[in-house]
């Protein structure tokens, strides 16, 4: 089976219940903390780790605050005064000043985009428009879609360097970027290397149920075990009758899981679901699968990854999925059934 991290799977879908996991040998003893708060990116954060007092648990708890408000400033395009919101007002008047970091995430997404047209950062735009659709609860015009789709090209999305300093410049003055599809999974990533310099080598990280980093493992255990939720639990689309909350469980250690699904965000107008991912070929709500969960040696390529197969046909993204080192992949279809990646064995909750 191919190793992904040191990951034992059991199941797929990030819904983050923790469930018992399997005994292993004897570990030191540690004490296990907890904590949940309303974090940047507009996301609800987790943090569960073994530590050897709560003084230790809470300064990592505020670390992950400091970390993850950074992000929130540098990403958020719905910030006014974040880096991000300079660059998309700055559009068509040159080069803009920014921190190393948003140009680095920028890099990271024309890398991960040669690989897969199917998710496209420069739909800023796009997205804007489908961002307020799902406020006032109704599509906008097609010709509304039509005119923004012609401003999302990343050939107009320019990178320099100039020592510890960078730029980004948008040379299409109606163009805009949203790193919505990445910025979970890169401040996911930077909370954790932070925390695993600080000493931490055992926790729990979850952002917004979507996005998990798995650390270590429970003393005595063999990993972090994790429901992971059913879609038809939240929208149910397949008719079944009471479909159960969670799917299976994966047990996972020193790994990255990103989930992106139809029942996460999304609005009904007509009996019709539209949901947040959009297909980058049409600037349409993406209806191909009901969610994707990807497994991924870093929290950036997997939150990448699983907007990229969910936002395509099956067929092409099972072979992107099927060609990327270190990916693991299962998707839910609108009938219930799953397929998977060989490496990805979805079982049963005990």
């Amino acid at each position: 089976m191919p190793v992904v991290g040191r990951l034992k799977i059991a199941a797929v879908l990030l819904a983050c219940g923790l469930l018992p996991g399997c005994a292993a040998g004897a570990e030191p003893a540690l004490g296990r903390f907890q904590t949940a708060f309303v974090g940047s990116l507009d996301t609800v954060v987790r943090l569960t780790a073994y530590c050897t007092d709560s003084a230790e648990f809470d300064r990592a708890a505020e670390l992950v605050k400091a970390e993850l408000e950074q992000a929130d400033r540098l990403f958020n395009r719905y910030r006014a005064d974040s880096e991000l919101s300079r660059v998309n007002a700055g559009a068509g008047k040159g080069p803009v000043r920014t921190e190393p970091a948003l140009a680095d995430a920028v890099d990271a997404c024309r890398a991960w985009q040669a690989r897969t047209p199917a998710v496209n950062v420069a739909m800023g735009g796009v997205l804007s428009l489908w961002h307020t659709a799902r406020e006032a609860g109704a599509p906008p015009a097609d010709e509304a879609v039509a005119e923004a789709m012609r401003h999302v090209s990343m050939d107009a999305v320019l990178v320099t360097r100039d020592g510890d300093g960078a730029a980004v410049e948008l040379a299409d003055p109606a163009m805009s970027l949203d790193l919505g599809c990445v910025a979970k999974g890169l401040a996911a990533q930077t909370v954790a290397d932070k925390l695993k310099e600080s000493g931490l080598d055992r926790f729990l990280l979850d952002c917004g149920t979507s996005t998990l980093v798995c650390a270590g493992s429970p003393p005595g255990r063999e990993g972090w075990t994790v429901a992971v939720s059913n879609p038809d639990a939240s929208l149910n689309l397949s008719g079944a009758e009471k479909p159960p909350a969670s799917l299976g469980q994966i047990t996972a250690e020193d790994i990255c899981i990103a989930t992106s699904g139809d029942y996460q965000k999304y609005f009904v107008k007509d009996g019709i679901p539209y949901t947040h991912i959009l297909d980058a070929a049409t600037g349409l709500p993406a209806s191909y699968v009901r969610a994707v969960t990807v497994l991924a040696p870093d929290a950036g390529t997997a939150d990448f990854y699983s907007t990229a197969l969910y936002a395509q046909p099956y067929e092409q993204a099972r072979r992107l999925a099927e060609e990327t080192p270190g990916l693991e992949a299962l998707w839910v279809f609108e009938d219930g059934s799953t397929a998977a990646t060989s490496g990805f064995v979805l079982e049963a909750v005990e």
